[in-house]
């Protein structure tokens, strides 16, 4: 039985902002030079190399991060999380192999590097926004971080999940 579900996805405005420059460029570029005709810039690329960039740049690229998502799962079995759509499989952590669990605060760039799933010395993350996590400790010492926005609902569902089993 699934206890929680959680799905998140990139929401900081900079990240689009950031994204939607050369976006925009992509394709007033490949719409000046390969649908009104007319060369794109003093040194235009070939039109099959335009529409190359603009099918990578313009459409591929942000439609990759507008599937982007982080999805977690608390099931009877354990806490389940996968970064769709880079891993096709949920990786997963059963209540045996974890030592301790709880929300915590962190600091995603100064620890991290950033979002997504990052490793680093302080252990694995999961994360596409916010700054709260449920931290787990695994018996084997690892450390592995899942960013959510409902820590409170999160602890909740394992234990419940917990109590199920008996």
């Amino acid at each position: 039985m699934t206890w929680f579900t959680e799905r998140q996805r990139f929401t900081q405005w900079w990240i689009w902002a950031i994204l939607l420059g050369p976006t925009v460029l992509f394709w007033y570029g490949a719409f000046y030079q390969l649908v009104l005709g007319m060369p794109w810039g003093t040194r235009p690329a070939p039109d099959l190399v335009l529409f190359a960039i603009w099918l990578l740049g313009g459409v591929l690229l942000p439609g990759v991060l507008i599937g982007v998502r982080l999805e977690t799962e608390v099931r009877d079995d354990g806490v389940h999380v996968r970064f769709a759509p880079f891993q096709r499989r949920f990786r997963s952590w059963r209540f045996q192999e974890i030592a301790q669990m709880a929300p915590r605060s962190y600091a995603p760039l100064k620890e991290f590097g950033g979002w997504g799933v990052r490793v680093a010395a302080s252990g694995t993350a999961y994360t596409v926004s916010g700054r709260t996590g449920i931290q787990l400790v695994l018996r084997t010492g690892r450390r592995v971080l899942i960013g959510t926005q409902q820590p409170d609902r999160f602890m909740a569902a394992v234990d419940r999940a917990k109590a199920s089993q008996g």
